[in-house]
C-alpha cells in the first residue's frame, strides 16, 4: 500500500504517515484497491501498517483517531473490492517492546471485527506471539503471520555453514550444509521457530514477505521449509521479479502475492505461471 501511494504523490515529509491518508485521500487509498480487485486480488491489506504503536501506546485521544483510521482503512477496502477478502496489516514494533498489560479497547475491538482477518506483517522476534494475543479481537477471528526473512551468513555462529534447526529448549542445532548460508528473521531464527511462534500464537495461516535480496534457489528453500513444517496454508509475499519461473512444488497451500514495489503487472505474470486458485483455511 505505502509503495503504491507513493506512486500517487504520498510523500512521507509532506504529508506523514500514509495511514493520514485514509482520512485525507480517500479517493487514491480506494483507488490502490479498485486497481488491484479488477485485475484478479482476491485478499487486500488496509493501509494502516504503522498504527500499532499509536493503538497500544497513544492518549485515549491518539488510540481512538488510530481506531477510527483502521476503521477507515477497512471501509475503503470494502468499498473498492467488494467481493474480496479485507485484512487489518499491522507492522512491527521493536523487539523489546511488548504489549500492554490492559486488553484493547471495546471500539478498536469492534472495528477489527469489522475485517476478515488481521494480518502481523514484517515481524521477526518472539513477541510476535503477545502482540497477536493482545490485538485479536477473540481467539476464534482469523490471523496471519508474515514474517520478514535473510539469508543469514554468519559463520562465526555457524561455522561449518549448516542450516540451524530448533532444539528442544528453543535453541538450534545444526542442520544439513546448504552451501554456507540459511534462511533467518531478521532477528535471528530459523523458520522453524517462527512456525513455533505462529503455532503459540493459534496463527491460520504463516508465511513471509519482503526478501530484496534473495535469490530464487533461497526462496524456493523458504517455501519448501514452510511446507514441511506447517500444515496449513501458506503466505507468499516476496519482493518484485522473484516470483515467475519458481519450480513449485506446494503451490496450492499458499497464497500469492507481493511486498513493497511490486506492481500491477507481477501479480498478471503470477497469474499466468499457472492456473493457481488461492487456498485459505476458510
Amino acid at each position: 500500500m505505502g509503495t503504491e501511494l507513493l506512486r500517487m504523490g504520498w510523500s512521507p515529509g509532506e504529508h506523514g504517515p500514509s495511514h493520514l491518508w485514509n482520512r485525507t485521500h480517500p479517493d487514491l487509498v480506494r483507488a490502490v484497491h479498485s486497481q488491484w480487485a479488477a485485475i484478479g486480488a482476491q485478499l487486500h491489506r488496509t493501509n494502516t501498517f504503522t498504527l500499532l504503536p499509536s493503538l497500544a501506546f497513544g492518549s485515549k485521544v491518539e488510540q481512538a483517531d488510530a481506531g477510527e483510521l483502521v476503521a477507515r482503512g477497512i471501509e475503503l477496502a470494502r468499498d473498492a473490492a467488494p467481493g474480496g477478502l479485507v485484512v487489518v496489516a499491522l507492522g512491527p514494533v521493536a523487539p523489546n517492546v511488548y504489549p500492554p498489560t490492559c486488553p484493547v479497547s471495546p471500539g478498536l475491538s469492534e472495528a477489527l471485527s469489522r475485517a476478515d482477518g488481521i494480518l502481523l506483517e514484517t515481524w521477526s522476534h518472539p513477541h510476535v506471539v503477545e502482540w497477536s494475543q493482545w490485538i485479536r479481537p477473540n481467539p476464534e477471528f482469523p490471523l496471519i503471520l508474515s514474517g520478514c526473512f535473510r539469508s543469514g551468513t554468519n559463520l562465526a555462529r555457524n561455522p561449518k555453514g549448516l542450516s540451524p534447526e530448533p532444539a528442544g529448549d528453543g535453541g538450534l542445532i545444526q542442520g544439513g550444509p546448504i552451501m554456507g548460508s540459511f534462511m533467518e528473521t531478521l532477528g535471528g531464527h530459523s523458520p522453524e521457530i517462527w512456525a513455533d511462534w505462529a503455532d503459540r500464537a493459534k496463527a491460520d495461516m504463516i508465511g513471509f514477505n519482503c526478501g530484496w535480496e534473495w535469490t530464487q534457489e533461497m526462496l524456493e528453500e523458504l517455501i519448501e521449509r514452510f511446507g514441511r513444517i506447517w500444515p496449513g496454508p501458506l503466505w507468499c509475499f516476496p519482493g518484485p521479479g522473484i516470483l515467475p519461473g519458481l519450480k513449485w512444488k506446494i503451490w496450492e497451500r499458499y497464497m500469492l502475492g507481493g511486498c513493497c514495489d511490486v506492481r500491477v503487472a507481477d501479480l498478471v505474470k503470477i497469474q499466468r505461471m499457472a492456473s493457481l486458485k488461492c487456498s485459505t483455511k476458510s
